[in-house]
């Protein structure tokens, strides 16, 4: 079942994806975000923007533009996670698609939200709500965040911001799941591998592969459980991702994203009428047959090597994504764009690195001849 009755609304940090998958149901679209990429507002039917601050969006201004929608049903992103009192300030006639606030009110109270995995019986890195006082390695972070941005190792003596807790580093590999909810049972979607931290990027969010082929049975059948019982309790609904690391002593939780997760994009093909759908058909009680295959498919963002002004007319190759508009000024370290790989497996880590060399150095090259001109 289809509904194309009401127009929707798709709001994130980012809404490319969303924008892209939402639009496969002969949805109309309006996509709102803080970035305004090309292939963004190419994707939906019309587009808004609304500024990104440090603590994400202005609730007041991002309430009173979505507020001038009325009728439509919202589908959010990353990027509300912070603000999760946003989704009871809307309009009546503003139906909303995903967990409800009562879901995101418990991930953004991290003592409240680790108590509760606790209770749970789900395994995760060592907490702490007061700053460390050993020499291990710690982390620095804020609950419900999206994005890896506000992770930093901790240093002792360090000012301690309110809203951050502390969780000590486990090394391992990083893994995470993404599956659809109807609040009583889910389906999984698929297992990812998560590329590593970036020197440049440090802990942001920096891609993935949809394949897990190093995760063991018994490590799928444990995150399987925690998934049941995560659904059961807080009632999760529509598309929502978990990411977590495999250590030695088996796999650690490490972020609940009460949310549809960057990841879908890599199984989004496989839905008929994309993935954007199946999240609001959950919210009915509906879970979709999942496809049992799905090709070989990873992104990977592209930090900037130095400050950047992009140039115009540069020709952005068809495997990347997330398109600055001409003249952003990118400074060094932050995301540029994200490159796109469909490969067998053994050779998508090299075809990124790839693509990720190529498009900097034309990128470079290009913006070094049009100051060249202008001069």
């Amino acid at each position: 079942m289809v509904d194309t009755g009401h127009p929707l609304l798709v709001v994130a940090a980012s809404a490319r994806t969303l924008a892209r998958s939402a639009v496969r149901a002969d949805r109309n679209v309006t996509a709102i975000d803080g970035f305004g990429d090309l292939d963004t507002r190419r994707s939906a039917h019309r587009y808004r923007y609304v500024a990104l601050g440090p603590q994400g969006f202005d609730r007041t201004t991002l309430i009173q533009t979505l507020n001038r929608h009325p009728g439509h049903t919202l589908v959010y992103g990353g990027g509300l996670e912070w603000t999760p009192d946003l989704l009871v300030g809307l309009r009546n006639d503003i139906e909303v698609a995903g967990n409800a606030p009562e879901v995101l009110q418990t991930l953004t109270d991290a003592e409240r939200l680790f108590a509760e995995l606790t209770r749970l019986v789900i395994p995760y890195p060592e907490v702490r709500h007061s700053p460390p006082n050993d020499d291990g390695a710690w982390l620095s972070k804020r609950a419900a965040a999206c994005g890896g941005g506000h992770v930093r190792w901790w240093q002792a003596g360090e000012p301690h911001d309110a809203g951050r807790y502390f969780q000590r580093y486990a090394a391992g590999t990083p893994y995470s799941v993404v599956f659809l909810a109807n609040r009583h049972a889910f389906r999984v979607v698929g297992w990812n591998t998560l590329l590593g931290p970036d020197e440049r990027l440090g802990f942001r969010y920096r891609g993935a592969i949809n394949r897990a082929d190093a995760l063991d049975a018994r490590a799928r059948i444990e995150v399987h459980g925690w998934i049941h019982r995560l659904v059961m309790t807080l009632g999760l609904v529509g598309l929502n991702g978990i990411d977590f690391v495999l250590t030695t002593q088996g796999p650690l939780l490490i972020d609940l994203n009460a949310r549809p997760p960057a990841t879908m994009s890599l199984y989004d093909p496989e839905y008929p009428h994309g993935l954007v759908q199946a999240h609001i058909e959950a919210g009915w009680g509906i879970l979709p047959t999942t496809p049992q295959t799905h090709p070989v498919r990873a992104h990977e963002v592209v930090p900037a090597p130095r400050r950047l002004t992009i140039p115009a007319g540069f020709c952005w190759p068809d495997w990347c994504a997330d398109i600055p508009a001409a003249g952003t000024r990118v400074p060094e370290s932050a995301p540029v764009c994200s490159v796109l790989a469909r490969a067998a497996a053994h050779y998508l880590r090299r075809l990124l690195a790839e693509r990720k060399a190529r498009v900097v150095a034309d990128l470079m090259r290009t913006e070094t001849a049009s100051q060249a001109l202008a001069s």
